[in-house]
C-alpha cells in the first residue's frame, strides 16, 4: 500500500514538472466555464487560491469559488440546490463561498490579510486595499494553512511545493520548500519560525506531536499542550473542550494570557467568523451555527482588548444574515 502511494505521488510530481502549465490549467478552465454557464448573470463568480494564482497541481488542486451576491433575493433555495448539484457533477470545483455585497463593509476585516492575498480576483472585485499585517496575522495564517494541509504534507510531501513555496514567500522568508526532505523536517521549521516571530517555546514540539499522535489526538497529553492548543489549534480546542465538558474551566485560563496571546485568539475568532459567514447559505443546520457563534462570542468576552467591540458588531451582522437565510429555508 505504501509503495502504491509513493508511485502515485512520484507520477503526479513528474506529470506537473514536465507538462506545460497551459495544459495543466486547461481542464480547470473548461470546468470553470461550465460551472459559470449555469449560474445566473445576476451573481458574480470569482475564483480564489491555486486557480487564480496559477499554482495548480494536477489532479490534486481544485477550483475554489466565491459567489458575490448583489441582491439578497437573487440567491434562493432552488438556486442553492442547483449549485450543490453542479459541485458534485463538475469534479474540479472545490469550496464554494458566498459574500453578500451589503455585508462586506462590516465584515471585510474578519479575513486575514494574507488570505486576501490568495484571492486577488475577489479582492479586486470588492476594491479591497491591503492593510498592515501583524505578527498575530502571520502566526494564525501559518497555523491554519499547516493544519488544513497536515495530511497532504505527511503523505504527499513533494507535491505540496507549489502551495507551500507561495506561503513561504507570503510570510517573507527566503527559505525554499525544496530544501526540506520530509514533512517532519518542514514542521520543525514552521515551529521555529513561530518561535522566531513570537517567542513561544514548545510550539514546534506541539506541531510535531500533531503528526505523530494521529493528527491531533493528544488526549493523553492535553494538559501539557493546552495553551498551544488554544492559541494555535483554536478550532480543535473549542470542539474538544466542549465535547469533554471542560470548555468553561479551560476558558478561564485565557484571563492569564498576555496581550499578544489574546490578539492571536482574536485573529483565530475572526478566521472562524469569516469561514462561518461565507458558508451560511449552504449550512444545513443554522441552529448549530448560532450555538457556535455564541461560543465564540463567549471567548471574545475574555479578551478585553479594544478591537473586540468592533468584532462584536460583526457577530451581529452574521447572526442577522443567518436569521434571514433561516427564514427562506423554512
Amino acid at each position: 500500500m505504501l509503495l502504491h502511494i509513493k508511485l502515485v505521488t512520484k507520477s503526479i510530481y513528474l506529470l506537473n514538472k514536465y507538462t506545460p502549465y497551459v495544459l495543466i490549467k486547461l481542464p480547470y478552465k473548461v470546468a470553470l466555464n461550465l460551472f459559470t454557464f449555469f449560474i445566473p448573470k445576476s451573481l458574480v463568480v470569482l475564483t480564489r487560491h491555486s486557480f487564480s494564482l496559477d499554482k495548480l497541481t494536477f489532479p490534486l488542486s481544485d477550483i475554489d469559488i466565491t459567489i458575490a451576491i448583489q441582491n439578497e433575493k437573487d440567491l434562493d433555495y432552488k438556486l442553492l440546490s442547483k449549485i450543490s448539484l453542479l459541485k458534485k457533477i463538475i469534479l474540479p470545483i472545490g469550496e464554494i463561498s458566498f459574500i453578500y455585497n451589503d455585508d462586506f463593509k462590516i465584515l471585510k476585516s474578519t479575513i486575514n490579510p494574507l488570505e486576501w492575498q490568495r484571492a486577488p480576483e475577489v479582492a479586486s472585485y470588492f476594491n479591497y486595499h491591503r492593510i498592515p499585517i501583524t505578527n498575530a496575522d502571520y502566526i494564525v495564517y501559518l497555523c491554519r494553512m499547516y493544519l488544513s494541509d497536515i495530511r497532504n504534507l505527511y503523505f504527499n510531501f513533494k507535491n505540496r511545493e507549489n502551495k507551500w513555496q507561495y506561503h513561504l514567500e507570503q510570510i517573507e522568508t527566503d527559505v525554499k520548500f525544496s530544501n526540506f526532505k520530509n514533512s517532519l523536517e518542514f514542521i520543525s521549521f514552521v515551529g521555529s519560525l513561530i518561535l522566531e516571530r513570537y517567542a513561544q517555546e514548545g510550539v514546534g514540539e506541539y506541531f510535531i506531536n500533531l503528526t505523530q499522535y494521529q493528527f491531533g489526538l493528544l488526549k493523553h497529553k492535553r494538559r501539557s499542550h493546552l495553551k498551544f492548543m488554544i492559541l494555535y489549534d483554536f478550532k480543535y480546542w473549542v470542539e474538544s473542550s466542549i465535547y469533554n465538558n471542560d470548555f468553561e474551566l479551560e476558558l478561564e485560563l485565557i484571563d492569564d494570557f498576555s496581550k499578544q496571546e489574546k490578539e492571536i485568539i482574536l485573529k483565530q475568532i475572526q478566521w472562524e467568523l469569516w469561514g462561518i459567514y461565507t458558508q451560511l447559505p449552504i449550512s444545513k443546520n443554522l441552529h448549530l451555527i448560532k450555538k457556535h457563534l455564541e461560543t465564540l462570542r463567549l471567548v471574545l468576552s475574555y479578551l478585553d482588548i479594544n478591537t473586540a467591540i468592533f468584532v462584536d458588531n460583526q457577530f451581529n451582522v452574521i447572526l442577522s444574515r443567518a436569521n434571514f437565510l433561516n427564514s427562506y429555508k423554512q
